[in-house]
């Protein structure tokens, strides 16, 4: 999101189910516009052990199934609005543990092809992007999301 020729590029590390991390990712929508040489790249980081090696287990897969939903809606152009869903609706989807039918309303509302959502999100292999990002963010060893740190041009944020 943001330039397509960035001068800086802010890689977001963040969890669906963390309050700070929804804060953290309305403040990056409500300052971006103002700078034209800035792009946001968003990774997702479930604390969770489930998806996310770095986490201890949860017995809770609901973070997970976010994950994936969102790489699901990405992949019909829908990433930026169906994640803002995601954050603006974290407390109800956190009591429910993010259900399967709770995920298939938001990308309803997002008029996302719901047979290919469906087919996309019951498929395995797309958590192995979900714990790709993870293991990105804990390269630094965090095990939370990765805090600020300024890496040249690139600034990598975290909501712990």
């Amino acid at each position: 999101k943001g330039s397509d020729a960035p001068a800086y590029t802010v890689v977001e590390f963040a969890d669906f189910g963390c309050p700070h991390c929804a804060e953290a990712a309305h403040e990056l929508e409500a300052v971006l516009p103002q700078f034209d040489d800035v792009q946001v790249q968003f990774k997702v980081y479930p604390l969770t052990g489930e998806c996310n090696p770095a986490a201890p287990p949860s017995g809770r897969d609901g973070r997970c199934r976010a994950a994936v939903a969102a790489d699901c809606a990405h992949q019909q152009g829908a990433f930026w609005t169906f994640t803002k869903d995601l954050f603006n609706s974290q407390e109800e989807l956190y009591r429910s543990d993010w259900a399967a039918a709770d995920l298939d309303f938001l990308a309803q509302t997002q008029s996302l092809d719901m047979p290919s959502f469906k087919a996309c999100v019951a498929d395995p292999s797309m958590v192995q992007g979900v714990i790709a990002d993870a293991q990105a963010g804990a390269a630094g060893a965090w095990a939370a999301p990765p805090p600020s740190s300024s890496r040249g041009s690139s600034v990598r944020t975290g909501c712990a």
